[in-house]
């Protein structure tokens, strides 16, 4: 019988396929995901602070085994709230997040095993962006990248991550890049280094045919839905300035403000799952935007030399990301240098 209850703790990224597999560990019926949302929580709250692992050296964090799922093969978790912040507020934080994280989940003593998934570095850069857009956001890459290139520079910090993460784990790095072009071989890794059985084929394509459950990419309408966020936005700000309006009726107005607040969910699946013609019909009377220009990814000099030191250089010490693709990482760094 296992010591620690979990046989391994998926840490993220971010943006690598976590929604894909936390659907196919919840579909398996070999696998009982088990949710570890308020480790995530206490983590996330004290990074926020600023706090200390050190000022929490006492901590204990208990599982009862009886809330875990003997009638299946393999228990694990995974929340990539561990290592990711999506919070605008709250992205200087990421690397105490890493810290505090490392220290409350080592303490817990659920696991001996992390898994930590990575991707194209420029692609990550690419998708976060993405990310900014789906969440409400809608300034170009550009205006991204200079606002935020501090952010991204920490978020694919892993040498960060995998130093801290090993302090109390055997850490494990797989790439959902080798996860998307060779399946076969992601998951012999997968089973072989975390000693757990291979997700069902079926499964796993079927939960690849779900646009929500991979969180698909937006690819050509980024944009289109910037556009959308960005009319969004200026109404609600309007709303909120219309102070006889909310002396008058409070109620209803604040009702508006809800609906209104809410409007950046529904622009996201408009844009995801509408037609061609619908959404050009949506969005046929907005300014313009040049996709190309809009979305072009780019990284300066010093955004390379971080990503050669701390994310390249750690991923050449493993065995377990193909050379081939380290190799494409580094093309895509250099090509995306401006």
């Amino acid at each position: 019988m296992k010591q620690q209850p979990l046989d391994f703790i998926h840490i993220g990224l971010g943006k690598c396929a976590s929604t894909y597999l936390q659907n196919v560990f919840n579909s398996d019926p070999d696998f009982n995901l088990f949710d570890l949302a308020n480790i995530v929580a206490l983590s996330v709250e004290k990074s926020r602070e600023g706090a200390n692992p050190k000022d929490f050296s006492d901590v204990t964090i208990s599982m009862d085994p009886s809330i875990l799922s003997y009638a299946h093969k393999f228990n694990v978790s995974s929340a990539e709230g561990f290592t990711f912040v999506s919070e605008q507020a709250h992205y200087e934080n990421i690397l105490s997040l890493y810290k505090v994280s490392a220290h409350f989940l080592g303490k817990s003593q659920l696991s001996l095993k992390v898994l930590l998934m990575i991707r194209n570095p420029v692609e990550w850069i690419r998708a976060a962006h993405e990310q900014s857009i789906k969440e409400g956001g809608f300034g170009s890459y550009g205006e991204y990248y200079e606002k935020e290139k501090t952010y991204l520079e920490n978020s694919l910090n892993i040498k960060e991550i995998i130093n801290e993460y090993a302090n109390y784990f055997d850490v494990f790095t797989l790439s959902a890049d080798q996860l998307r072009s060779e399946p076969d071989d992601f998951w012999e890794l997968f089973s072989k280094n975390l000693d757990v059985g291979v997700p069902k084929k079926e499964i796993r394509e079927q939960v690849s045919q779900n646009k929500l459950a991979v969180n698909a990419s937006l690819k050509g309408r980024r944009h289109k839905l910037a556009m959308l966020n960005k009319f969004s936005s200026a109404k609600n700000n309007s709303l909120r300035g219309l102070e006889d309006y909310f002396a008058l009726i409070p109620e209803e107005a604040h009702m508006s403000l809800k609906l209104s607040e809410h409007e950046k969910w529904s622009n996201r699946r408009i844009v995801e799952f509408a037609t061609p013609e619908q959404l050009d019909t949506l969005t046929a009377h907005f300014e313009d935007i040049d996709d190309t220009e809009f979305t072009r990814t780019y990284i300066d000099q010093h955004m390379k030399d971080h990503l050669l030191i701390n994310f390249i250089e750690p991923l050449e010490k493993s065995d377990l990301v193909p050379r081939k693709l380290i190799d494409t990482y580094l093309d895509s760094i250099n090509t995306a240098l401006i």
